[in-house]
């Protein structure tokens, strides 16, 4: 064997031997809930088995995610990051609605869509109706409302599950995702997650995870997010020049990102034309005004 991959076979070794260590002191615990919680370490636990599983995973590609407040710009990077600038991934999408977008290779492009299942409609059903005035709360008014308005056959999703759609090209993809996770989409109520598989040669060693933004109805999706960036290993976080790292993207920030995990968080600002147009009416000149501009947001 080779000394990198006996090198590799040793760290997954010791992986495996801390992780059955842990689940040992979390038995031995067990019979003493009553006065010992332990619900951190089986969270520990959980959490290290997913990251070691997808650290050791055979064939596994860099996992780059963007993450930011909806009109940050996510789709206009993406667009121009894997598509050339062409607007093969929809604008507008708002947090009501978007929810997390794989893109990876594939041979054959398709669109999966994995739906919400009966009990997590049924518990976003009960978000709506308890009177709560949160978020959350009205964020699942409005998506049970939607599902009404457009006539989304939710039975029919439960049933299926998991939709694949095998796609001829990627131009003209943008009325089908729409459909999907766009705000008047028929479908887009009832769904958990989208992969995008695309014979793209950009995406052979890199996958690309858009997340949604805050206030999801569905707590399943959620958690689901929070796991998928605990595995990746660079996060792009986006934000408006015009109110690059306010409040509403600290909240993000903090519900959003692993305290551990990423191995790298990068802050783009975006939409620089926008606030330097803002600034232009005070300078004598462009130039003037984007070095100023700049350096207010290096501080």
């Amino acid at each position: 064997m080779e000394p990198i991959f006996e090198k590799i076979e040793e760290q997954r070794r010791r992986a495996e031997a801390f992780a059955a260590r842990v689940a040992s002191l979390c038995a031995a615990l067990e019979p003493y809930s009553a006065e010992v919680d332990a619900g951190g370490l089986e969270l520990l636990l959980r959490s290290f088995r997913r990251r070691t599983e997808d650290f050791f995973r055979e064939n596994r590609r860099f996992t780059l995610a963007v993450a930011g407040r909806v009109k940050a710009g996510k789709s206009t990077f993406l667009n121009t990051l894997l598509f050339g600038g062409r607007e093969v991934l929809p604008r507008g999408l708002t947090p009501k609605t978007a929810v997390l977008t794989r893109m990876e290779y594939a041979e054959d492009a398709s669109l999966t869509a994995r739906f919400l299942t009966r009990a997590e409609w049924e518990e976003l059903c009960r978000l709506a109706g308890s009177g709560m005035d949160t978020p959350q709360a009205q964020a699942a008014q409005e998506t049970a409302a939607r599902a009404g308005r457009f006539g989304t056959p939710l039975e029919e999703c439960f049933a299926e599950g998991t939709r694949r759609i095998p796609l001829e090209e990627t131009d003209g993809l943008e009325p089908l995702l729409n459909d999907y996770v766009g705000e008047g989409g028929r479908f887009a109520p009832a769904v958990n997650s989208l992969t995008l598989g695309l014979p793209l040669d950009s995406l052979r060693d890199l996958a690309v995870v858009d997340t949604p933004g805050l206030n999801d109805p569905v707590l399943s999706r959620t958690e689901q997010t929070r796991r998928c960036l605990e595995t990746c290993d660079a996060i792009f976080f986006l934000s408006r020049c015009g109110s690059f790292l306010d409040r509403s993207d600290l909240d993000l920030l903090t519900a959003q990102l692993p305290q551990k995990g990423a191995a790298e968080l990068v802050l783009a600002a975006t939409q620089f034309d926008s606030a330097l147009i803002d600034m232009l009416p005070g300078y004598p000149d462009l130039e003037s005004a984007a070095r100023d501009l700049r350096g207010a947001l290096q501080e």
